[in-house]
């Protein structure tokens, strides 16, 4: 039986759990911080804070250059770590920390990178797209990767990709 993660201030109780109330995938919710979140399957593990590809069965991967472009939504793994064939709740707008490079500014373009689940203002490979509806709140002031308040756009989405090097 697969167990429901990631649900913290949702008002779950273990008595919901035990006694059938379940949520199905793609179910919307809203936390108490007001951040809107999806009901999904891992197809992967996903890390607390990891960006993440949501696909339109509501499986949920990093997110990364590669899958970006096939994602139909875009989400953050806020509330906690999602194993492997499990279910749970994925930020899909508001303000949830998540995980940004080193050293990445707030108010730029944001991009994919080549590491799972890790969005930054740098691009270095043609594998980077693009994220709209994505901007990064405060400066990642150390030099590795790491969680940061972001703003997420309901509907934010990875645009096609571009030349390195150009606008």
């Amino acid at each position: 039986m697969s167990s429901i993660i990631g649900a913290p201030g949702f008002g779950i109780t273990s008595t919901d759990v035990t006694q059938g109330r379940g949520f199905g995938l793609g179910d919307v919710t809203f936390d108490a911080s007001g951040n809107t979140a999806r009901y999904v399957l891992a197809g992967s593990n996903l890390s607390q804070y990891m960006w993440v590809s949501i696909d339109g069965s509501c499986l949920a991967v990093p997110l990364n250059g590669s899958n970006a472009l096939r994602a139909g939504e875009i989400g953050v793994a806020h509330y906690g770590n999602i194993a492997s064939g499990e279910y749970g709740f994925v930020v899909i707008a508001g303000r949830p920390l998540a995980l940004v490079g080193a050293s990445c500014n707030p108010n730029v373009p944001i991009f994919t990178t080549d590491t799972e689940g890790v969005v930054d203002d740098a691009t270095a490979s043609a594998s980077q797209n693009l994220i709209l509806g994505v901007k990064v709140h405060a400066t990642n002031g150390t030099n590795a990767v790491g969680p940061v308040r972001v703003i997420l756009n309901a509907g934010a989405t990875v645009v096609i990709p571009r030349a390195v090097g150009h606008s």
